[in-house]
């Protein structure tokens, strides 16, 4: 998925996960932080895989902890969860 430049979301996507950012009371690991930074740039779990660096089964693993600790049913709802639209 490719976004244009003007796009606020594209905006929005181009930014580094900030801790600081994300609800301070709940523990992500490092490697949740980097896959959700990732989804937020717009990659699929095979592209997160790719990226980063692991299977695909280990980016759903990290992809299904996050939708539990933030309480998400779906990665649209985490997608906009993490660009602040909760």
């Amino acid at each position: 998925m490719v976004f244009a430049p003007s796009t606020p979301l594209a905006s929005a996507l181009t930014g580094p996960v900030a801790p600081a950012t994300l609800l301070p009371d709940i523990p992500f690991t490092p490697a949740e932080l980097r896959v959700l930074e990732q989804l937020r740039r717009g990659h699929s779990n095979k592209g997160i895989a790719g990226v980063l660096v692991l299977s695909p089964r280990t980016v759903e693993s990290h992809m299904s902890q996050l939708l539990a600790k933030t309480g998400c049913t779906n990665r649209t709802q985490l997608l906009l969860w993490a660009l602040g639209e909760r």
